[in-house]
């Protein structure tokens, strides 16, 4: 856990999500988190990649 309470993937998860949410700047996100724009944009892409395996059978609930 970090400072914030949060395990680095749950972390990861929620900067994905607000890069996600609108048409707010990779960079602008990036300094509210305190990481890199690339590091965004890798997130972001990961989770829209990975958000299927969510709603696949045999999946966890």
């Amino acid at each position: 856990m970090n400072d914030l309470g949060f395990s680095r993937s749950s972390f990861k998860a929620r900067v994905a999500l607000a890069a996600l949410e609108g048409d707010v700047p990779a960079e602008l996100i990036a300094m509210r988190f305190g990481v890199s724009a690339k590091e965004v944009q890798e997130w972001r892409c990961q989770l829209e990649q990975r958000t299927y395996e969510l709603f696949e059978a045999g999946g966890r609930r």
